[in-house]
């Protein structure tokens, strides 16, 4: 560094000096002409020390910059307007069997009397059981004969009155006047007086007596 300043020093002392013309033999003249380029020489010689630090700070591994990533371009798909969707097609499943129904076990315990015809042998088992009884008819019921009707032979009719008007008919039975609707001392009722008649009733019964 001590080098470069002096250098630096004399050049500005050299640049300030007034130019003096000294009449010398050649050879000092060869030398003052070689003490001229020794600035100059100083001055190349800095220049390519600063351009070396220069490249050397630029050249380290640290300050190195990296380039920058190129820019991404998005890239938008543009759909076909007369090209129809596509269409996706699922294909149906087959159909699926059921499995069958088992029919249900059902566990039936067998009675004593079950178990010991199975236990004896096929003739005495056919021995045991009982054969079926038919049941016994029962002969229909003859019908019972009617009850015997009123007896008319006490009753003896003597007047009868017969008319249009209900309310004005009369019979005598044994002597005493009825009209419809009464009842005689036997217990027979008058239900009509007709012109070859009357009409009696007695237990649900109806007869004429004449």
């Amino acid at each position: 560094m001590s080098y470069i300043l002096d250098a630096l020093r004399k050049a500005a002392e050299q640049r300030g000096a007034t130019p003096t013309v000294l009449l010398r033999p050649s050879t000092p003249l060869a030398r003052g002409i070689g003490g001229r380029r020794a600035p100059w020489i100083a001055i190349a010689t800095v220049v390519v020390l600063i351009n070396a630090a220069v490249l050397a700070v630029l050249l380290r591994p640290g300050g190195v910059t990296a380039p920058a990533a190129p820019p991404v371009t998005a890239i938008r798909t543009v759909e076909d307007p007369g090209r129809p969707p596509a269409t996706q097609v699922i294909e149906a499943e087959p159909p699926r069997r059921a499995a069958p129904l088992k029919p249900p076990v059902l566990s039936v315990k067998p009675t004593p009397f079950a178990q010991r015809l199975l236990s004896r042998p096929p003739s005495e088992a056919r021995a045991t059981v009982p054969e079926p009884r038919l049941p016994l008819e029962t002969p229909p019921a003859s019908p019972s004969p009617p009850p015997p009707g009123p007896d008319t032979s006490k009753l003896k009719l003597e007047v009868l009155s017969y008319s249009d008007v209900a309310a004005q008919r009369l019979v005598f039975i044994n002597g005493r006047r009825y009209r419809e609707g009464d009842t005689i001392d036997s217990g027979a009722k008058i239900e009509e007086i007709r012109e070859d008649g009357v009409v009696l009733s007695e237990q649900g019964q109806r007869f004429t007596l004449r």
